[in-house]
């Protein structure tokens, strides 16, 4: 639908706004623009949008992928993750919480550049969803029945490596949506006023990212 889109109403070196982007599909199909800016208020899909646009290096992700062996032997428990105490069902099983512990502490010891991170957070991102009780079909969270949970045994530095391989596969497409200047906000749209602030100003306050 994307690419549909972009082919019959965005001619090459276009100006491009979408005001609710998601995980940024409508800018990586306008190869051809001069210009890109997304913005939502889902911190989520800001992160997956900057992530898809970071030019991380190839090499430094195999490394880190090739590292993971070493780290899952070697790498402490640290306290546990805690998430909010008013939480009234389990989204994760205790061994799962532990070795996502563990992981957050072997990536923040890592010396990553800034799209690098945006890169490793969003396959962590995508790692803590595929080890939580959620349902895998739909995009709504539905939680697994008792007994699917019992048998569920994830592992998360698995899974982590296949969503970095999957990253590593990405970044070998880059070139083709390399496009012009790419901006992505965190805020919410209704904020902006007429659409030419957006491209005057860049979209300064009240937008971070």
């Amino acid at each position: 639908m994307a690419l549909s889109l972009v082919n019959k109403f965005v001619p090459p070196d276009a100006t491009v706004l979408d005001p609710f982007c998601g995980s940024g599909r409508l800018l990586a199909a306008a190869t051809e623009a001069s210009l890109r800016v997304g913005i939502d208020t889902n911190p989520l899909a800001w992160l997956l949008t900057q992530a898809k646009f970071a030019k991380a290096d190839p090499r430094r992700i195999r490394a880190i992928v090739a590292e993971m062996d070493q780290a899952e032997d070697r790498t402490p428990k640290p306290g546990l993750l805690v998430g909010p105490t008013e939480r009234k069902v389990q989204w994760f099983s205790k061994s799962v919480v532990e070795e996502l512990s563990r992981i957050v502490l072997w990536l923040n010891s890592l010396d990553l550049s800034k799209n690098e991170s945006l890169l490793v957070a969003a396959a962590l991102s995508a790692t803590v969803r595929d080890v939580s009780f959620a349902r895998e079909q739909g995009w709504k969270l539905h939680r697994l029945d008792a007994e699917a949970r019992r048998k569920f045994r994830p592992c998360p530095w698995d899974r982590l490596r296949k969503r970095l391989a999957y990253c590593l596969g990405e970044l070998s497409k880059q070139g083709s949506r390399s496009g012009g200047r790419t901006v992505v906000k965190l805020g919410d749209s209704r904020a902006l006023g007429r659409c030419g602030d957006v491209f005057r100003h860049g979209i300064r306050t009240p937008f971070s990212g």
